[in-house]
């Protein structure tokens, strides 16, 4: 809508990613309000390309079009991926029950879809080339998501 001249729409609040410089030369950043992880969950089970069933957000969400880009950029193949469009709560639920194998979602640290977090049988995923993406896609910034901040009493044991 900010893209068409006749919608009447000259302010919006969108998630980063959702279109580029070259996309949209019209439209101007005025600054980042708070920040959205992308939070890749997996069945603890499931390692690397063992995830098969993949929700990566609903089509027109900022979800689905990060979770593509990073996708393509990684050179992964998604003709081998069945990749899902539920919303992060739908997902979250699918993957506890085993009917998918892995989640993205653009969530704050205190959604109650974040609660994965805490859940032994899901894991959250790795990435150690985060600084890449960062250097890559500038309106990504790298987090660190600390032990514990789930789930205090889920800590590794004091030394």
């Amino acid at each position: 809508m900010l893209r068409d001249p006749r919608s009447g729409v000259s302010f919006a609040l969108i998630q980063g990613g959702t279109t580029s410089e070259s996309e949209s030369p019209e439209i101007e950043s005025l600054g980042t309000l708070f920040y959205e992880p992308l939070w890749t969950f997996h069945r603890s089970e499931l390692r690397g390309l063992g995830c098969r069933k993949i929700s990566i957000g609903p089509d027109g969400s900022g979800t689905r079009a990060l979770s593509l880009e990073l996708l393509k950029r990684s050179s992964i193949d998604v003709n081998n991926l069945a990749l899902l469009g539920y919303s992060p709560l739908e997902a979250s639920e699918k993957l506890l029950s085993g009917e998918i194998d892995a989640v993205f979602m653009l969530h704050s640290w205190e959604s109650p879809v974040v609660h994965l977090l805490a859940d032994d049988r899901v894991e959250l995923a790795s990435f150690p080339i985060t600084d890449a993406y960062v250097a890559h896609y500038p309106y990504l910034n790298k987090v660190v998501v600390p032990a514990g901040v789930a789930d205090l009493k889920q800590r590794p044991p004091m030394t």
